[in-house]
């Protein structure tokens, strides 16, 4: 039988922390947890240079500047988001993008890749895409916000891939652009 501590109160002795458990130790909560719950890591990254989108490929994104990253865990030089070491959960991502001077019948997708690839799949189709369309009969930038849950362990990375049909080469307009996340649980 399990031994059972009951107390109206634990306060620490000296420091700024208490442990319960040591590494490796699952601690279950019954009811609710007062206090402050942390969805880190965390990030908000944006574009501060332009960047140029080919037509009919796939491009990552390489968001080069951010609002914030908790745990250094964004590298503005390859637009990769990596979840650091002990850090494995469930995460939210979001995006805003724009594709200058689309015209009617020409769309836009942004995709996460995880680890390189764009390969999970569901009946078909791959998950973790926004798309939208523009229905303009005349040239208009085209906005699409995005967002998605992800399974992730330690050392996956994200990264945001765009494609378009323009039918030409685009530059993204800077910050006009974002991509952030964060640890759900």
């Amino acid at each position: 039988m399990a031994s059972q501590i009951k107390v109206n109160e634990i306060i620490k002795q000296s420091g700024s922390s208490i442990s319960i458990g040591e590494s490796g130790d699952t601690v279950t909560v019954n009811g609710s947890v007062a206090g402050s719950v942390k969805n880190t890591p965390a990030f908000s990254v944006w574009l501060d240079s332009t960047q140029a989108v080919a037509n009919t490929t796939a491009t990552k994104i390489i968001f080069n500047d951010e609002d914030y990253d908790t745990d250094s865990a964004y590298d503005t030089s390859n637009g990769r988001f990596t979840v650091p070491t002990g850090q494995a959960g469930k995460y939210v991502f979001t995006c805003s993008v724009q594709a200058p001077d689309m015209t009617d019948g020409k769309y836009l997708w942004v995709r996460w890749y995880v680890n390189g690839s764009a390969t999970k799949t569901i009946g078909g189709t791959v998950r973790y895409q926004g798309w939208t369309q523009n229905f303009a009969s005349a040239s208009a930038n085209l906005n699409m916000s995005a967002v998605c849950q992800i399974d992730l362990s330690a050392s996956d990375y994200v990264e945001l891939y765009m494609y378009h049909n323009r039918g030409n080469s685009f530059n993204l307009d800077i910050e006009t652009q974002n991509f952030a996340g964060y640890k759900l649980v």
